[in-house]
């Protein structure tokens, strides 16, 4: 048995999120992709730390026109957008094709890590 194993599973873990986050929001913690369980200081995190859920499709409302599969992209204000711009990251894709090219809601699966961005 591996005697360095920290957490048996990392994907429910706690961390330090943006002030004013709240649960239920999409956030990018260096190059990792999550989304917030409870809001900071509940559910057994410190103040400022939340349960950050790295793993499986969510609802979110992303800017932008989706097929199935097109890359979703977080913004440095947690918005999500169809469409890479600036220092926009890759956090996930589509599992759901979304028409509507304003601000809506859209299922996306979560890419537990995205590239860098400069």
């Amino acid at each position: 048995m591996a005697m360095n194993e920290q957490f048996k599973w990392g994907s429910h873990l706690s961390y330090g999120v943006p002030v004013g986050a709240k649960a239920g929001e999409p956030v990018r913690i260096g190059v990792m992709n999550g989304w917030i369980e409870n809001d900071p200081g509940t559910g057994g995190n410190p103040e400022g730390r939340s349960s950050v859920n790295m793993t499986g499709a969510f609802q979110f409302d992303v800017t932008g026109a989706l097929t199935e599969g097109q890359a979703v992209y977080i913004k440095a204000d947690r918005s999500l957008t169809a469409t890479q711009a600036g220092s926009a990251a890759l956090f996930g894709a589509a599992v759901i094709a979304k028409p509507a090219a304003a601000k809506a809601p859209a299922v996306v699966a979560v890419a537990k890590f995205g590239p860098a961005t400069a």
